[in-house]
């Protein structure tokens, strides 16, 4: 699990988790509208969970 913060750029407005435990594939054509995002470091951070829990 990676605890997110707030920040203006992921548009958060609490602390926040990916779980990585509960990962999902969706279509992209139901992703509506983009209403944030991961900075770069946050997302090295998700990867490097989601090879723990995959076994990479």
């Amino acid at each position: 699990m990676v605890l997110l913060e707030p920040s203006t750029d992921n548009n958060l407005v609490k602390i926040s988790a990916v779980d990585t435990f509960q990962i999902r594939s969706v279509s992209e054509t139901r992703l509506i509208r983009k209403l944030g995002e991961v900075s770069e470091s946050e997302m090295l951070l998700i990867a490097q969970a989601l090879a723990l829990v995959l076994s990479l």
